[in-house]
Parts: structure tokens; sequence; C-alpha cells
């Protein structure tokens, strides 16, 4: 019996943004390796799409990952998106119903023999619709989207929305989430992470995709 060979990050996040690309998603609303607070220690979105209806999370669990940590980080996705899903490889399934970790996620795809496929909830393209059924989260905060941001980002969408944009970070997130909707601060936050610049892990991911050959690679 020939052993399939275990996925690392990169297999499972080629495909998946191989079929985001497909189904319409803009390459700019990709983004990878998202710091969840700026200003803290509070871990990253492996990937977060940018859409204007929605900010959604997105974790990755190759077959070299292990499900320890995956209930705290749904909470903190919980808090910062509007919607979730998990892509991992298909070895962890049984591991997923048998500790009941499928519930809150919008969407859980699985990864095998070079095939992203949904097995629970939605699929990608439920996910990405506009006006999509997709279960939300129940506990985004407007103050904890806004911690994706950086400084010079808060400062930007604070002058945009006619506040004062002087001062700390921390001070500005409080003033906009105070006073502004949680639709219109999304929209800020849609705003600065699509004209955000490339981090280094951004463009590795990016060279190295656009090097995959076709069918492989979608472009833009």
């Amino acid at each position: 019996m020939t052993m399939r060979r275990r996925t690392n990050d990169f297999d499972i996040r080629a495909l998946l943004v191989r079929d985001l690309l497909r189904i319409g998603v803009p390459r700019a609303a990709i983004r990878h390796e998202i710091t969840l607070n700026t200003s803290s220690s509070d871990g990253r979105a492996d990937v977060a799409l940018a859409l204007d209806h929605a900010l959604i999370g997105i974790e990755i669990k190759s077959g070299s990952d292990t499900l320890g940590r995956l209930d705290e980080q749904k909470a903190r996705y919980s808090a910062r998106f509007d919607l979730l899903a998990l892509v991992h490889d298909a070895r962890h399934e049984k591991a997923l119903l048998a500790a009941d970790s499928i519930y809150g996620w919008g969407c859980l795809v699985s990864i095998e023999a070079g095939a992203v496929r949904p097995w629970r909830l939605g699929g990608l393209a439920d996910l990405v619709a506009p006006g999509s059924r997709t279960h939300r989260s129940t506990r985004t905060s407007p103050f904890a989207m806004l911690e994706l941001l950086w400084a010079t980002e808060v400062r930007s969408a604070a002058a945009r929305l006619g506040l004062p944009h002087e001062g700390a970070r921390h001070r500005l997130i409080d003033r906009i989430g105070d006073r502004v909707s949680l639709t219109e601060i999304r929209r800020e936050v849609v705003v600065e992470l699509r004209h955000r610049g490339f981090n280094r892990w951004e463009d590795a991911f990016w060279k190295r995709y656009d090097a995959l050959p076709a069918p492989q690679a979608v472009a833009a």
C-alpha cells in the first residue's frame, strides 16, 4: 500500500489560492500571515480575505500540523472576522469530528490528492459569495477588527471617517469603535488590507506560486 505524502503549508495554501482565484476572489483581497493584533503577540491569521461584504479568516492545518491550538485560534479569529474557514489535510477529519472542533467554523475544506473538497458546511464559493448563508461569527468585535491594522492604517481610517486621527493607536481604535458602525469599520479595514504592501511571507509565497506550472497556478 502506497503511503500518501503528508501535505505541507505551501501545498495547501497554493491549492486554496488557486481555487479562490478561480471563483473570482481578487488577488489583492487574498492576504497571507496577517497579524491579529499588530501591537501584541496574539498570533496571525494564515489567510485573510478582504472582501467588500465580509472579512474572512482562514486557518490552515497541513499534514504536519497538530490540532492542539485550534480552539484557541478559533476564538481569536471569531473576534476579528465575520466568517471563519478551516482548510486542512484530509488526515485531520477524524480527529476534528472526535473533538467536536468543527463547530464555529463557517466552512471546512479538506485537501487530498491535490483536490479541494468541502466536507462540512459550505464550500469556498459559498463562503465568499455576497449574501451567503454561511454561519457568521457572533463574536465579531469592531475593536478587535481594527486591531488588524497598523497604527498608520488606523490613522488613515480615522481621517477618512472624519474623526480626529492624532494620538496613540489604541486610543484611536477605542474612538472609532465607539463611534462608527461595524459596517463602516469593515469597509475601512478592507481598504487598508488591500493596499498594504506585502509582508515577507506573502512575498515568498507569491514568488513561489507564480512559478508553478499551469494549471496548478491561476493568474489573477
